[in-house]
């Protein structure tokens, strides 16, 4: 670069040094200028991170495509096609939670059938998540403010799913090991010497209790030679009751330990499924009082869901996303509940998964939206969230209680 620069500046010496024609200061002016382009072109490169975005995107856009011909196709021939070619498409992408999620999709619909209505209902489910993987990726990014960030780290890592309450405890024990390799040689023959002088205060004891066990075994032995001697027998079915005898009690313990473990799981489990809608309500409330506004918001969109199973638009299970619970709603539910729960989902997962601080006047919108929810005059259909779950459980509150009745008589 500074031989070229020297050649332009002084075409007529070409080679390095002070150009007798314009002087030293104009090709360093050249060199900057050189400089600052140079780095202006590097700076107007996109990342490669954007290019694999976009990419993404693109594939994206082409598997919902395809999923939309799926749903919209007049033969079952046209539809195999485009579900076919969806699978195509999403063995491109890097493997992700939300490819194994409209993947798992296809193969629902294929396995019940992409003309029926539950295939048409795994398609549709499929296209959603896909729609809203899509929003998330054409999202603008903001510019990083690395001040935010690291109070959003800070902040994230001090909550208390990520607070370790036996930290202290396991620094204290560093240390302590630590202290203790320092003298490992002279600890371990003195503990040698202590194991050394327990067992001669033991051994006698120890012999003492194998020369008992020795003697009641040679006694034993003896009375059951003498009984086979008599009768083989009477013999051998002592020893077969003796061999029952053990057994029986062994199972009787193993059943006794499974019953108290299956007597401790299922109150747990009822009244894990004994939560209301009003309770997640009141410890929202509780929770925006102490000012943790991301437990208030989530603990009201939960309040939502279960508002919406109640009324039988949805059926609430912990494995499912918030994406499938919002098809169910646009294929059961009105317009008006539809909007109030896409607005609902899209705040909730900006405040959850786009790490966007929670205010209150964000869950102040979600409280509304369940206090909507709950004075809406659509009458409940279906099973309630309580029942639903204890039907998949096995038992319900009136058998525990018997149960538990049964068991104090």
């Amino acid at each position: 670069m500074l031989r070229w620069a020297n050649i332009v500046c002084c075409p007529s010496q070409g080679k390095l040094g002070k150009c007798p024609a314009t002087g030293q200061p104009q090709r360093l002016l050249l060199l900057v200028a050189l400089v600052f382009a140079f780095s202006a072109i590097g700076a107007s490169t996109p990342p490669k991170g954007t290019d694999a975005v976009l990419k993404t995107a693109q594939r994206l856009q082409e598997v919902a495509q395809k999923l939309q011909q799926a749903l919209s196709a007049s033969s079952l021939r046209l539809r195999q096609r485009a579900a076919t070619q969806a699978e195509q498409l999403l063995s491109r992408l890097p493997p992700s939670p939300v490819t194994n999620a409209v993947r798992q999709k296809l193969q629902q619909a294929r396995k019940v059938g992409l003309a029926s209505e539950e295939g048409q209902h795994a398609l549709r489910e499929a296209l959603a998540t896909t729609q809203g993987a899509l929003r998330l990726l054409r999202q603008p990014v903001p510019e990083t403010d690395f001040a935010t960030a690291y109070a959003t780290l800070q902040r994230v890592l001090s909550s208390p799913e990520f607070r370790d309450p036996l930290a202290p405890l396991r620094l204290w024990l560093q240390r302590v090991l630590e202290h203790l390799a320092e003298h490992a040689e002279w600890l371990l023959n003195q503990l040698w010497r202590l194991l050394a002088w327990l067992w001669r205060l033991v051994e006698p004891l120890w012999r003492w209790f194998l020369r008992v066990v020795e003697a009641i075994a040679l006694w034993v032995w003896g009375w059951l030679e003498l009984l086979f001697r008599l009768s083989p027998v009477l013999g051998w079915g002592l020893v077969a009751a003796l061999v029952a005898l053990i057994l029986c009690a062994l199972f009787l313990f193993l059943a006794r330990w499974w019953q108290r473990y299956q007597h401790n799981l299922v109150p747990s489990a009822v009244v894990h499924s004994l939560v209301t809608p009003e309770q997640l309500l009141q410890e929202a409330e509780r929770a925006a009082q102490r000012g943790d506004y991301l437990t208030a918001v989530r603990q009201g969109y939960r309040a939502l869901l279960l508002l919406l199973d109640r009324m039988g638009f949805i059926r609430f299970r912990e494995q499912r996303t918030n994406w499938e619970y919002l098809s169910e709603v646009r294929a059961k539910a009105p317009s008006s509940i539809t909007g109030l729960f896409q607005e609902a989902t899209r705040l909730f997962d900006r405040c959850f998964y786009a790490r966007h601080t929670a205010t209150a006047q964000e869950f102040g919108l979600v409280r509304e939206w369940a206090l909507t929810l709950r004075a809406h005059p659509t009458k409940p259909s279906g099973n309630p969230p309580s029942e639903s779950l204890r039907e998949e459980k096995g038992m319900g509150i009136r058998d525990w209680g018997s149960e538990r009745e049964a068991g104090k008589t």
